[in-house]
């Protein structure tokens, strides 16, 4: 992160190395920069890519004793943390943030150091984003919308969306060449912070917000329906197998993930499919693998793609 500072305060100064750490569980993020700290404590890798309009971090923490970090950023912009796995407190000063899976939190910088609070036995996957103030006041200049929005964007967690994360893993996943990945980066940064700040003030007013016990209720759903894509379950079937109502099972999921149980199923499948259609497996074959029949498998795909699987040309 641009002039970012990091240390630990609950062990030893960090010592770090530009190599992966051992069972890595995360990505490459393209042209980034690499480091690694090892320790009792488990391992710190973080992988970042900077510009002068915004930085790109991806993190990814194993770690096996309880964990607390601290770090701060000296140049002027919106930091923004979004969790992919995992859960932690940070704190700010005097106010204390629980950031679940799923969620993001912003806050201006430069700032009071953030220190961040990580359980012992858990693997934390991180992605956090570095807006400049040129690229903020260049995107609310572009939707004037948004003008009043960053200020709710601030200081308390919201939920992000599929949008989000398909932004997000498009970073992550990125196959252009260097020549062009700087200006898909940064059309996706853009998108990303307006998405940011979308989320933010489009945020209900006196919702009924999830509690612990349902939003761990709605994870373990979720890790059902990814864990075997060929099946459907019925609502019904995964409330009885997460023990939470059916009502509440579905606005939870929705208001976590951005999209209904079924949709969320849709979307698995078709990002399953492309890859196995690229590496030339055929349409009853791609079909089977993701729990169609060959004819509702074409008619799902050109839904969700717009153009029929048999158009997709297989990788050399």
């Amino acid at each position: 992160m641009t002039n970012v500072k990091i240390q630990t305060l609950s062990h030893p100064p960090l010592h770090w190395q530009e190599v992966l750490p051992p069972a890595f569980s995360g990505v490459r993020l393209p042209g980034a920069s690499l480091k690694t700290a090892i320790g009792d404590f488990g391992s710190v890798c973080i992988q970042e890519f900077k510009t002068d309009r915004y930085s790109i971090r991806y993190s990814v923490l194993n770690i096996v004793q309880k964990f607390i970090l601290s770090f701060s950023v000296r140049e002027k912009g919106l930091l923004s943390r979004l969790l992919l796995n995992g859960r932690m407190k940070l704190f700010i000063g005097q106010a204390e943030v629980r950031l679940r899976r799923n969620q993001f939190f912003s806050h201006l910088t430069p700032a009071s150091p953030v220190s961040i609070e990580l359980e012992e036995q858990t693997t934390y996957h991180g992605f956090d984003t570095f807006f400049t103030q040129a690229l903020i006041k260049e995107t609310i200049y572009s939707y004037p919308a948004l003008s009043q929005s960053l200020q709710a964007s601030l200081n308390h967690p919201h939920w992000s969306d599929a949008e989000v994360f398909e932004i997000v893993y498009s970073i992550l996943r990125c196959t252009y060449r260097e020549d062009l990945r700087l200006f898909y980066f940064k059309s996706r940064v853009s998108d990303l912070l307006f998405k940011y700040l979308a989320l933010a003030v489009n945020e209900p007013e006196g919702e009924n917000h999830p509690s612990e016990k349902e939003i761990q209720a709605v994870l373990h759903a979720e890790s059902i329906i990814r864990q075997d894509i060929q099946k459907h379950y019925l609502i019904p079937e995964l409330a009885k197998k997460v023990l939470l109502n059916e009502v509440r099972l579905k606005a939870v999921f929705k208001k976590i993930f951005g999209l209904g149980m079924y949709e969320y199923l849709v979307r698995l499948r078709m990002k399953k499919a492309l890859p196995l259609l690229k590496e030339g497996l055929s349409v009853k074959e791609v079909a089977a693998k993701t729990g169609y029949r060959p004819s509702d498998f074409t008619s799902a795909f050109i839904r969700f793609y717009g153009f029929p699987p048999g158009s997709v040309k297989k990788k050399h």
